[in-house]
């Protein structure tokens, strides 16, 4: 993901990105921001603290705002997610490409 990204970057090609929705129950929490905004996501701050090594300090990228729950039955440490919270990003995403071609 961050080769892409720096290459869609270096080449002038706009890119955005998905951060993690595992283990987020409420697509209602979904945000488009920049990447320096996003909270309560260690993916994000992982790739964020990686991108600026690269001297990448701003990308457009879907996140959730809501804290990461662990579902009752999930053994710890294991990575679940909703049938609704992915898909709603991946249509969030879809929507952002659609809207900075068209308007």
């Amino acid at each position: 993901k961050i080769d892409l990204i720096t290459t869609a970057v270096e080449r002038g090609i706009p890119i955005i990105s998905s951060m993690a929705t595992g283990n987020r129950l409420d697509p209602s929490r979904l945000r488009v921001a920049d990447l320096q905004e996003t909270c309560n996501d260690p993916f994000a701050r992982c790739l964020r603290q990686r991108l600026r090594k690269r001297s990448i300090e701003h990308l457009k990228v879907v996140f959730s705002d809501e804290f990461p729950v662990t579902p009752r039955g999930t053994p710890s440490g294991v990575v679940a997610s909703t049938p609704v919270v992915p898909p709603i990003a991946g249509f969030l995403i879809a929507w952002e490409v659609i809207r900075d071609l068209v308007f």
